[in-house]
C-alpha cells in the first residue's frame, strides 16, 4: 500500500473526521479534487504577483487602448458598452494567460452576449423578466459554446437598455473588439515579449 501523501494528509484526515462512516465512499480520490483545488489556489496567487513593471505597463497600455476606442467608436447612443470593454481590458492586459483572454472567449463571448441581447430586444418587450432571461440565455450559450467571458455577461443588459439595431454587431461592437485585441497583441508581443494569444480556438 502506498504511503499517505503528506501534502494532502491533513485535508484527508479532516474530511475523514467530519464525513459520516456510511458516506465515506463519497470522498474524492486523493489525487483529484484536493490537488485540483490547491493548483487553482496557487495559480490565482501567481496571477496576482505581477512585477511592478508589468503593473505600470499594463495600466499605461489600457489607458492608450481606451483612448483609441473612445476616439474611434461612436458611443453616444450606447455609452454603457465602455463598461463592458473596460472589463475586457482587465482580462486582456492583466491576466493574458487566462482562458477568458483568448480570442475564442473574448470575441466569441461578446458576440454571443450581444446577439442574444439583440434577439430578445427585438422579439420581446423590455422588462425585468425578459432582461433577466436574456442574461441567463447568454450565459448558457457561452457555456455550451465554450466562449465564457465575464464582461460579456453585461452585453445583453446594455443592448436591452439601448435597443440598438443589428448594425450594432459591426459597430461599435466588432470595431471595439478589434481595437482591444490588436492593442493587447501588440502590447504583449512588443512590450513584454511574450506569446499572446496562447491559443486561438
Amino acid at each position: 500500500m502506498c504511503e499517505p501523501d503528506p501534502e494532502f494528509g491533513g485535508a484527508l484526515e479532516f474530511l475523514s473526521g467530519v464525513v459520516p462512516m456510511e458516506q465515506k465512499h463519497l470522498l474524492p480520490a486523493r489525487g483529484a479534487v484536493l490537488r485540483e483545488a490547491l493548483i487553482d489556489r496557487d495559480t490565482i496567487k501567481d496571477e496576482r504577483r505581477a512585477p511592478f513593471y508589468h503593473v505600470v505597463s499594463a495600466g499605461m497600455a489600457s489607458i492608450i487602448t481606451m483612448c483609441v476606442a473612445l476616439l474611434m467608436l461612436d458611443l453616444e447612443r450606447v455609452p454603457y458598452l465602455l463598461a463592458s470593454l473596460g472589463g475586457s481590458c482587465v482580462i486582456l492586459f492583466g491576466i493574458p494567460d487566462n482562458v477568458m483572454a483568448q480570442p475564442r472567449s473574448f470575441i466569441g463571448g461578446h458576440f454571443v452576449g450581444t446577439t442574444v441581447g439583440l434577439i430578445f430586444s427585438h422579439s420581446f418587450s423590455v422588462g425585468i423578466f425578459t432582461t433577466a432571461c436574456a442574461v441567463g440565455t447568454a450565459i448558457a450559450l457561452m457555456m455550451v459554446t465554450d466562449t465564457i467571458h465575464s464582461p460579456a455577461g453585461a452585453d445583453p443588459l446594455i443592448v436591452m437598455a439601448a435597443h440598438p439595431g443589428w448594425s450594432f454587431l459591426a459597430a461599435p461592437l466588432a470595431l471595439g473588439l478589434a481595437i482591444l485585441f490588436v492593442a493587447a497583441t501588440l502590447y504583449h508581443r512588443l512590450v513584454l515579449h511574450r506569446v499572446y494569444p496562447i491559443r486561438w480556438l
